[in-house]
């Protein structure tokens, strides 16, 4: 499914330039910045889940509340970031 014709044929393009490169169906390439910028905010989100964890111990509701905050602003950049792929 499409949002537009154009779209599509932009996917279609696509396919067609990553078969003749021997990228298969599943590959993207994208470039080493993009997948820095990615792997820098997997890292913050893994981070605050650790330090979410250690604040439930304390099982307070103040300290879930705090620990949900500080989790949902370590996802927000990762729920905002899009990659696209790149051409070859």
């Amino acid at each position: 499914m499409y949002c537009k014709q154009g779209c599509r044929q932009q996917a279609h393009i696509a396919r067609k330039l990553a078969a003749t490169r021997g990228l298969g169906p599943e590959e993207v390439l994208i470039s080493r910045a993009a997948l820095e910028e990615l792997q820098g905010l997997l890292y913050g989100l893994q981070t605050a889940l650790e330090d979410v964890e250690d604040d439930l111990v304390s099982g307070t509701d103040q300290a879930y509340r705090e620990a949900f905050d500080w989790l949902r602003r370590a996802c927000l950049p990762l729920a905002e970031y899009w990659i696209e792929p790149r051409a070859l």
